[in-house]
């Protein structure tokens, strides 16, 4: 596997931080994630991507937890954690604590807005809060209806937890030259809007219809289920499955396909 003999160490979090570490897993890494624990007691979050992941509880609230920790972070490669900013200072195991442990260490931060530098940084958010500000929540329309929130995978996991995987593993290329470790901070507003890019290159273009107001013309736009041969249809209700809804979806663009669909 491409990164066998890599060991990584997670604070245990909910979202992109857990998929980071999971998509690292599944190329070979060796996982362990940091669940808390108080009183004697596991406080797992569930992660659902735990697959391919050690765990071990630790009160990282304590003198004796942070010892665990740090002496962990020794024999380590990459440690990712999924707090807002300033948490993990207070606790005494921000980059500054561990990189001194361990020179050759990748520091993956995973934030909604960043570690700073914009009056969002502190704030809490959900995937709908970054991609509105990241400028693709307009994408996710058809006609003149308000947009809709495509589930979290478009800040998530698509802006946040693919795009931390990859700036661990650009480090990782980074160290066989210099050596030394670094900072990642991946940030979910940054990493939807870079992941968007293409449309936003579109737009300037003209091939994404953008109108007086600044938002997209969905309903002049070939990939927002705009004209009928770009569409989601309802289907006839089967009679082998009662009181289910299944539909048809429809996006011949080329002329070629849509003369195979007529």
């Amino acid at each position: 596997m491409a990164l066998s003999g890599v060991r990584v160490i997670e604070l245990e979090g909910i979202g992109p931080c857990p998929l980071a570490a999971c998509v690292l897993a599944d190329f070979g890494a060796d996982v362990i994630t940091v669940c808390r624990a108080q009183g004697g007691h596991v406080q797992s979050q569930g992660d659902p991507v735990s697959r391919g992941k050690r765990s071990i509880g630790i009160d990282v609230k304590s003198s004796e937890g942070v010892a665990v920790l740090k002496r962990l972070v020794r024999q380590a490669d990459i440690f990712l954690e999924p707090f807002r900013p300033g948490v993990v200072e207070k606790l005494g195991i921000g980059p500054e604590v561990l990189c001194t442990e361990n020179p050759r260490l990748i520091y993956g931060r995973m934030t909604g807005f960043g570690q700073g530098g914009t009056e969002f940084s502190n704030m809490a958010g959900h995937d709908n809060n970054y991609i509105a500000l990241a400028g693709i929540l307009d994408f996710f329309r058809r006609g003149d209806e308000r947009p809709f929130p495509p589930a979290n995978f478009a800040g998530d996991y698509a802006g946040g937890g693919m795009s931390l995987a990859m700036g661990v593993l650009l480090a990782l290329l980074e160290r066989h030259r210099s050596g030394q470790g670094q900072v990642i901070d991946a940030a979910m507003i940054d990493g939807a809007n870079y992941t968007a890019l293409p449309l936003f290159k579109w737009a300037q273009t003209g091939f994404v219809p953008v109108g007086s107001d600044g938002h997209v013309k969905s309903s002049d736009f070939i990939l927002c289920q705009a004209p009928h041969w770009s569409d989601i249809y309802l289907c006839k209700p089967d009679p082998a499955k009662p009181g289910t809804r299944q539909y048809m979806s429809v996006q011949a663009i080329e002329p070629q396909f849509y003369a195979e669909l007529l």
